[in-house]
């Protein structure tokens, strides 16, 4: 098509690409409708997709030996119950978009199989990762709720899937727990053993001293002194002498049993804080503990989510008819240049 006109095709303003759009309107519309009715036809040959939703909220992850075998008042069952905060809900997405719940959900739906993987693939799993993470998806909203969303082209199948990722969270995030209390249960088993053994042998090094005569230092010196001093106010001189004897059989003694006294109290309060360290972890090991709170379980939807039809055909029919009018432009721009060339 000629242009006689001086000035360029259009301008850098909204009027000049009004004229320009018009003066090619019958071009551009044809394009547009052909692009339109192509990507209707595209949308037809797409498999639909159903998609099923699990909303849920964290739990608080308040240990649960705090809160039953803490004497303080500011622990209760309460602290149980109560919704996580923002870190728990990161700390769920991390969980969600870890391999391990990955492979377990492809293993048990056998989803090599349901996407069409080629298994001789050399990129197999990336492939599966893939095509896993384009239908699954996870995010927080604003109300600080976890979504796990799945698409598939069976709506029974998505609503199980997505329900399952939901049950999987308690499973994986307790053994995670578990796994780190069973570590810290050993540590502390080990202290304590250790511990119950040192009790041990001051209790035998005191046992012996009491065989000696020494039950306890304080009031075996106070007893010696005192038949000491009634030996010499009766001027019973072989007993004050043998009184006087004891005592230095005895003073030999005095710091060693002091010594043996006081760490032995001392490692009886330890022995105690660890007890009590290692029945907080024993209930640790014990319990299983939701982490979730379901609002929303998923359920079979009756109408597809994918493809909008209407959608593909708006934006194929736009998108074509932006490309063909960049196409014109650079066109016609370019047999000006090569004009004023020659």
């Amino acid at each position: 098509m000629e242009h006689t006109e001086k000035n360029p095709a259009w301008k850098n303003n909204s009027f000049d690409l009004a004229v320009y759009i018009v003066r090619h309107f019958k071009f551009l519309m044809v394009i547009t409708l052909v692009a339109a009715v192509a990507g209707g036809v595209a949308s037809f040959l797409l498999s639909p997709k159903f998609k099923s939703m699990v909303v849920l909220f964290p739990s608080s992850t308040t240990p649960v030996s705090q809160v039953l075998l803490n004497n303080s008042p500011y622990f209760n069952v309460g602290n149980l119950q109560g919704f996580g905060e923002e870190k728990e809900a990161e700390q769920m997405l991390q969980v969600l978009n870890s391999n391990a719940i990955k492979d377990r959900i492809i293993q048990k739906y056998n989803l090599m199989v349901h996407y069409a993987v080629d298994s001789d693939s050399k990129y197999k799993k990336s492939e599966l990762y893939g095509d896993f993470m384009s239908n699954v998806s996870f995010k927080k909203n604003e109300y600080n709720a976890v979504e796990i969303t799945v698409f598939d082209t069976d709506p029974l199948f998505a609503s199980n899937m997505a329900n399952d990722i939901a049950g999987m969270i308690d499973t994986l995030m307790n053994q995670m727990r578990k796994d780190r209390a069973k570590q810290a249960y050993a540590l502390v088993e080990k202290e304590y053993d250790a511990c119950q053994a040192s009790a041990r042998s001051m209790e035998d090094s005191l046992s012996r001293l009491r065989k000696m005569g020494i039950q306890d230092y304080a009031s075996t010196v106070d007893r010696l002194m005192q038949g000491y001093s009634s030996a010499l106010v009766n001027n019973n001189a072989n007993a004050a002498e043998k009184i006087q004897k004891q005592m230095q059989s005895v003073s030999p003694y005095a710091s060693l049993y002091v010594s043996l006294s006081q760490r032995l109290m001392s490692s009886y309060q330890q022995l105690g804080n660890l007890k009590n360290r290692l029945m907080a972890m024993q209930v640790e090991l014990d319990q299983f503990m939701p982490v979730k709170y379901i609002v929303d379980q998923a359920f079979p939807a009756d109408k597809k989510s994918y493809p909008i039809r209407s959608l593909i055909i708006i934006v194929s029919g736009l998108s074509a008819f932006l490309i063909a009018l960049f196409a014109l432009i650079i066109s016609d721009y370019w047999k000006k240049v090569k004009s004023q060339i020659d």
